[in-house]
């Protein structure tokens, strides 16, 4: 198995789930796909909280535009939390990169692969 690392950074903002949910706009939803339950090595999908979040407080688009850049990190559920799963060699540097955009940084080890 592939042994990953969970890096999640927080920007100095934080939202209010009630907030993000008012300024929620339903999105079209599109045909469901098929999808493993625990699939580390893809994407885990569009967060639609994501556009109404970034309405409530526009500096938060401006963090994921910037960390970003050094990898392809993901909004948690309504925010301000955001994470990416990279190999293990990958996550100090990644955390190193971040670490001036964020209020804090945290990493956990994970296991990648097929059960």
């Amino acid at each position: 198995e592939l042994q990953k690392d969970l890096v999640l950074v927080k920007p100095e903002v934080s939202l209010s789930t009630s907030d993000v949910y008012q300024a929620l706009i339903s999105p079209l939803w599109e045909e469901p796909q098929k999808t493993s339950l625990v699939d580390l090595s893809d994407s885990p999908g569009p967060n639609h909280l994501e556009e109404a979040a970034f309405r409530v407080e526009p500096e938060l688009k401006v963090f994921a535009e910037r960390i970003r850049q050094f990898a392809p990190f993901q909004m948690t559920g309504s925010g301000s939390v955001f994470f990416v799963a990279c190999p293990v060699s990958e996550s100090v540097e990644l955390q190193r990169e971040v670490s001036s955009e964020s209020s804090w940084i945290h990493s956990a080890s994970i296991l990648g692969g097929t059960p």
